[in-house]
């Protein structure tokens, strides 16, 4: 059954085009690192919250998250790489949520 691991990113006060370049820039160096997602990276530019950035991952189930990060991260070169980023994003963000949905 399908799931989507969405992760709903606060940023600090005019990021929200740097956080949609950073998990662009995640999501491609993901996949060159071995991760397999369908990704989609939304923007809301009227309601709610400003700067806010929403990040979706498709998966088959809940645990091919883990198991797809545990392929980027077991790369020396991948852990590295992420540890930078992860570094990045807490620079431009305030808070994020997480949620997984099931498809029906």
């Amino acid at each position: 059954m399908t799931v989507i691991h969405r992760r709903i990113f606060y940023g600090k006060v005019g990021t929200a085009d740097q956080l949609v370049q950073l998990v662009t820039e995640m999501n491609e160096s993901m996949t060159r690192f071995g991760a397999r997602f369908k990704t989609r990276v939304f923007t809301d530019a009227m309601t709610g919250r400003s700067d806010r950035v929403v990040v979706e991952w498709e998966l088959e189930n809940m645990g091919d998250m883990d198991t797809q990060m545990a392929v980027v991260m077991g790369s020396p070169e991948g852990a590295s790489y992420f540890a930078g980023m992860m570094e990045k994003l807490n620079g431009l963000i305030e808070y994020a949520d997480g949620e997984f949905w099931t498809v029906r």
